[in-house]
């Protein structure tokens, strides 16, 4: 059960050959029986893309110059949404940055009707 090379390494803790989900103890010769688990970096169990989807979907709400936040929402939502499926985690975030998004572009595209119709009737006058 060996892989890897006797005498070579040293004694420490090293992936176990036979299950990817925990460490085991490599006295320098052979595999013992003890086991440990493997540790997680806490970066690696964050979705980021996500978080930054609902963060600029709450930015375009208030100020949505450009629909710049609003495009960014839906980017990073979706790339959320793709991580997500990976690991598990950021989904409700991220599917809210893309609605926040939306309704960013949706007050914008009101608001611009709006101010071309008041100017029209305006002008009308």
């Amino acid at each position: 059960m060996s892989l890897l090379p006797q005498g070579r390494i040293g004694p420490g803790w090293y992936p176990d050959p036979e299950a990817t989900d925990v460490l085991r103890w490599w006295d320098g010769y052979r595999w013992t029986d003890d086991f440990a688990p493997r540790a997680v970096d806490p970066a690696d169990s964050r979705n980021g893309y996500a978080t930054a989807s609902l963060v600029f979907g709450i930015v375009s709400i208030g100020f949505n110059v450009l629909f710049l936040p609003s495009v960014l929402a839906v980017a990073f939502g979706f790339a959320g949404l793709s991580k997500a499926r990976r690991m598990g985690q950021g989904r409700g975030l991220a599917i809210a940055g893309i609605v926040l998004g939306a309704v960013g572009v949706m007050f914008m595209i009101a608001l611009i009707v709006i101010v071309v119709t008041v100017r029209a009737v305006g002008i009308s006058r």
